[in-house]
């Protein structure tokens, strides 16, 4: 049991928190070989054949738009094997401190600032039920961000071990929807403005941009509306 940090360990939090933010915040076209290998992963963690099909998407409301209404995902497989047996193994060795502090040392107020009105405006768009289903990439940055402390800092490897396809995802695409046979993902933003609090915010056209054209404006964090462009 994990009772308290050490000074070192602590000190480190602060590089994960800078790390973590920059995945959030990236623009980069997603990594397409790397991403696949992480759905490839995450799959097998969980217990499940690699998908047969990789579908890529110039971004999320798109994929959710094209996702297959009525047909089962494997969303609960792969949730159940990683975050849910992850947490449970956490909490056998890790004390109820050291679960507080890695939690506020890595719960950064930008990150919801970025990812949850991006979340709500692609649901406010879509009309496919899907988003039951969906893996937020880089968007889960709270959960991914401690675990890969718990990990890599403190150690817990195998405990952490089935998380290791979400990292990779995280840096290198955006959102996923998995079934059984086919793997739906989207690209991540290849536009993304924001002001000195971390809310989304332009003046001169949007705020985020989707590399198929979909856009969020948004001034010092008030979403004025989404389009195509």
């Amino acid at each position: 049991m994990i009772k308290q940090l050490t000074k070192n360990q602590g000190n480190q939090l602060s590089s994960y928190h800078d790390d973590w933010t920059n995945v959030v915040l990236s623009t980069q076209p997603a990594d397409h070989i790397r991403a696949e290998a992480a759905i490839g992963k995450i799959y097998h963690d969980a217990g499940l054949p690699t998908p047969a099909k990789i579908i890529w998407f110039g971004g999320p409301v798109a994929m959710i738009n094209a996702s297959y209404v009525g047909r089962p995902t494997v969303y609960s497989q792969i949730r159940t094997s990683a975050w849910v047996e992850t947490f449970a193994n956490i909490q056998d060795v890790t004390s109820s401190e050291v679960r507080r502090i890695v939690s506020e040392s890595l719960g950064y107020y930008q990150w919801d600032n970025i990812c949850d009105p991006i979340k709500n405006e692609v649901w406010n768009s879509v009309s496919s039920a899907a988003f039951t289903s969906v893996l937020y990439g880089s968007q889960e940055v709270r959960w991914l961000a401690k675990n890969e402390f718990y990990q890599k800092t403190l150690r817990l490897i195998n405990e952490t071990s089935k998380l290791n396809g979400f990292f990779e995802l995280a840096r290198s695409a955006g959102w996923a929807i998995p079934y059984a046979d086919v793997c739906l993902v989207s690209e991540r933003p290849k536009t993304l403005k924001y002001d000195r609090l971390g809310c989304l915010h332009s003046e001169d056209g949007p705020a985020v941009v989707y590399p198929d054209g979909w856009s969020i404006f948004a001034e010092d964090g008030v979403i004025t509306g989404t389009m195509y462009v």
